[in-house]
């Protein structure tokens, strides 16, 4: 929970400098249609963000927890080299769909921006903000991927080290 939080305020800090550098073509929060209006839509776009930022780091976290779980797992398991990859390969499916999420939300965000429900646009910083995000999963999910590919291949370098593999015994 530490590292997604500082994560998170790494973020945030960096985020807020970009907004003051960019402050004068911001305009996060159009149409807005009286003051009550605007307050309620910075309000639900700012918590809508903070959550999705959230989201990410906590779904980034568990990704490279599962990252350096799998480096560990052919040189410390007691398990025999089936049932390691089979644990591996439960645990990786398991972590993989949770990068949905976050980008399920990205899109409903993207979408939801779209001129056909509003007179809204998206402003650079957001669009950076949102690529940054969907960047991050995909470089997560694609990082998760390779490791289980690594894990098991150690597994079965090992496992043919002792003599004892043969295709039919996966």
């Amino acid at each position: 929970m530490g590292r997604v939080f500082l994560w998170y305020v790494i973020y945030l800090v960096t985020f807020g400098l970009a907004l003051i550098f960019f402050a004068d073509e911001v305009d996060w929060f159009v149409p807005c249609r009286g003051d009550f209006s605007c307050s309620i839509n910075r309000f639900v776009g700012s918590i809508s963000v903070l959550f999705l930022v959230y989201l990410s780091f906590t779904v980034m976290d568990s990704v490279w927890l599962c990252i350096s779980w799998l480096n560990e797992l052919s040189d410390t398991t007691e398990l025999s080299a089936k049932a390691a990859l089979a644990l591996g390969s439960e645990q990786t499916g398991v972590v993989k769909r949770t990068i949905y999420y976050p980008l399920i939300v990205v899109m409903m965000l993207v979408g939801s921006r779209n001129e056909y429900f509003d007179n809204w646009h998206t402003t650079p910083i957001m669009f950076g903000s949102f690529f940054l995000i969907g960047l991050i999963l995909v470089v997560s999910g694609f990082a998760l991927h390779m490791a289980k590919i690594k894990a098991g291949r150690e597994l079965m370098a090992g496992q043919r080290s002792e003599g004892a593999w043969t295709p039919q015994r996966l």
